[in-house]
């Protein structure tokens, strides 16, 4: 929980400053979730299970061709960049550590942080109508509020609204 926390953090940090996410992070954040994942299996089962290992690495690939899919989309209505390629890579690295399912509360939890920064940003003028914001750190948030509460959490939330 910890390595995931700091990758994280390490990651909004730097995208806030810089509107960019370092390549060796995210690698960082693939490997040690591949890591986690067997290492994780393998003390619980005294196995490796490989179908959880190629169901995260198929959520990590279908989470990134749906962003930069969204990504494309979205420079080609608006005529310029609306996501950058590091959010899609962050959040294949994410669904690494979530899962399937964890990446869709994730994504979903983000989307929710960010227009509500967006709102009371523009509300209170701390931000200008169009003015570019990273994404990354609602990414993080997402991925962190899902992780800390866990997937069984947010179905029971959902499920009460």
């Amino acid at each position: 929980s910890w390595l995931f926390l700091s990758i994280l953090i390490c990651i909004s940090l730097i995208d806030i400053e810089s509107f960019w996410i370092p390549q060796g992070l995210l690698n960082f954040g693939f490997f040690s979730g591949i890591f986690s994942l067997t290492f994780t299996d393998f003390i619980t089962d005294d196995f490796i299970d490989f179908y959880s290992l190629a169901k995260s690495l198929g959520a990590a690939l279908i989470a990134f061709l749906i962003f930069e899919s969204l990504r494309y989309f979205a420079k080609y209505i608006f005529k310029k960049e609306a996501l950058g390629k590091g959010d899609s890579k962050l959040v294949a690295m994410i669904s690494l550590w979530l899962g399937p399912l964890g990446t869709l509360f994730a994504v979903g939890i983000s989307y929710i942080f960010a227009a509500i920064f967006c709102l009371f940003g523009i509300s209170f003028n701390l931000i200008k109508y169009r003015q570019v914001i990273p994404f990354a750190p609602f990414l993080s948030l997402g991925g962190l509020f899902t992780w800390f509460y866990g997937n069984e959490f947010i179905i029971k939330m959902i499920l009460k609204i």
